[in-house]
């Protein structure tokens, strides 16, 4: 019989071995999530594109080259910050893809879009390709299954690799500054919260939300004086990161952002509760043309400085679900609200650990993806013309290029244009969505928790 005194010492000899299995494990792992994802991305991105946005990038590159600012030809409408990124990207760029090369003009170009290369494309969709593994990689480090949800969800991969799009760039400033904020540090927080705005004004919106819950945790402890300093420290870091971007501001910004205030003023549409006006039985309230737009940024204000309030009372217990709750505010509340920046909830609210956030925000790419199929007829078709102009595989781009303009032609399920009925049915649909979860948001935040439904 062994003796008992020496199965202690067998263990300790063993320990290094079974710490490197476990090592080897994790690793193996890790590999086996996050290489499928990167390698379905970078295999989607240089042969796909949404031609209405990824052309913006290349026209932005081509007026950097004649020496324009992104604002001085007013055909970029996004904040600083992601013109900024492009630059750095594009410069290099140029060492091996010729800026005439950027995109091709095919002889029938009846839609008025060009066909972007797909080395361009690839160099462009990176940092969001990136940013959804750097998302991948903070919730992974919460629970495996919540990266699964992410970096296999077909909206995000959709948006990043396909469509062009760099929400999930946000989401991960959004992530960043909600960590930082749960583990006390002001200044990164404020340094994420900044980096994000750059880039789009979102994360300003939850900028009050963090801070609240920071401010609560000196005053909680009795140190009033601490709360003051985290201020003056998270705003330092929002300055920081919100800098770099400031050089390329111009007085073509500024009528950007009047024509953006001037839109909310009038109108709401898209993927929110705007979208009712499109359909027969809302078409003719005035409250939706009259009212409805000012009452929706009212709102859009509003809505976030409450949930701040419920944090500075119930302190970081109910930061998560205050999050949650600011953004569906911002996404349903938005002027024209797009079936992208869904992204910039769905990380949050996978990390909250509530089934019902769980499954309401991964089940919304369904219509969030017919919504782009409905804007264009044949999704498939639509965003594959780089492989089909490029290596003439896939639907021809004459077919593809003509059965779209057919498609918009034609008449939707309530008996106007397509693209209309399309936009009032599915924004129909999903606009008591967004009325749950800020209900369910309010009150989780309310207890002070992420309590289960």
């Amino acid at each position: 019989m062994m003796e008992r005194g020496r199965v202690p010492a067998l263990k300790a000899k063993n320990l290094p071995r079974v710490l490197r299995t476990r090592d080897q494990d994790h690793l193996a792992i890790a590999l086996a999530v996050f290489l499928p994802a990167a390698l379905i991305r970078l295999a989607l991105a240089p042969l796909t594109a949404w031609p209405n946005d990824t052309y913006t990038w290349v026209r932005l590159g081509w007026d950097a080259l004649a020496g324009y600012g992104p604002y001085d030809r007013l055909g970029f409408s996004y904040p600083p910050g992601w013109a900024a990124v492009l630059a750095l990207l594009l410069w290099p760029l140029l060492l091996v893809l010729p800026p005439d090369r950027w995109a091709l003009f095919p002889s029938m170009n009846i839609s008025g879009l060009p066909v972007v290369h797909p080395l361009f494309l690839l160099v462009t969709k990176l940092p969001a390709i990136l940013a959804d593994l750097g998302v991948g990689w903070l919730l992974y480090r919460q629970a495996r299954g919540l990266a699964l949800l992410w970096l296999f969800n077909p909206l995000v991969v959709f948006v990043s690799a396909i469509q062009g799009q760099y929400d999930s760039f946000v989401s991960l400033t959004i992530l960043l500054s909600l960590a930082a904020a749960l583990g006390g540090s002001a200044f990164l927080s404020g340094l994420a919260c900044g980096i994000g705005t750059a880039l789009k004004f979102v994360p300003l919106h939850i900028g009050p939300v963090m801070l609240a819950a920071l401010v609560h945790q000196n005053v909680r402890v009795g140190v009033p004086r601490r709360a003051i300093a985290q201020t003056l420290s998270w705003g330092l870091g929002g300055i920081i990161g919100l800098a770099p971007a400031l050089v390329l501001l111009s007085p073509g910004f500024w009528i950007v952002v009047t024509a953006r205030l001037d839109l909310a003023i009038t109108s709401s549409d898209g993927l929110n509760l705007g979208a009712l006006r499109r359909t027969p039985w809302a078409a003719d309230w005035r409250f939706w043309t009259d009212w409805y737009p000012s009452l929706s940024q009212a709102l859009l204000v509003f809505i976030p400085l409450l949930f701040a309030l419920i944090v500075l009372w119930r302190g970081e217990g109910a930061l998560i679900p205050a999050v949650v709750g600011s953004l569906t505010a911002i996404i349903a509340f938005q002027p024209v609200t797009q079936p992208q920046y869904l992204l910039w909830v769905i990380p949050v609210a996978l990390l909250s650990g509530s089934r019902f956030y769980i499954v309401t925000v991964t089940a919304l790419a369904m219509p969030a993806l017919l919504f782009y199929e409905g804007l264009v007829g044949n999704l498939l078709a639509y965003v594959s013309q780089p492989l089909s102009m490029y290596l003439e595989r896939g639907y021809a781009y004459e077919g593809t290029v003509t059965r779209y303009l057919e498609y918009v032609q034609g008449t939707g399920v309530f008996g106007g244009p397509v693209v209309s009925d399309t936009i009032g049915l599915i924004g129909s649909l999903v606009a008591p969505v967004w009325i749950a979860l800020l209900l369910v948001s309010l009150w989780k935040a309310l207890r002070g928790g992420p309590q289960e439904c």
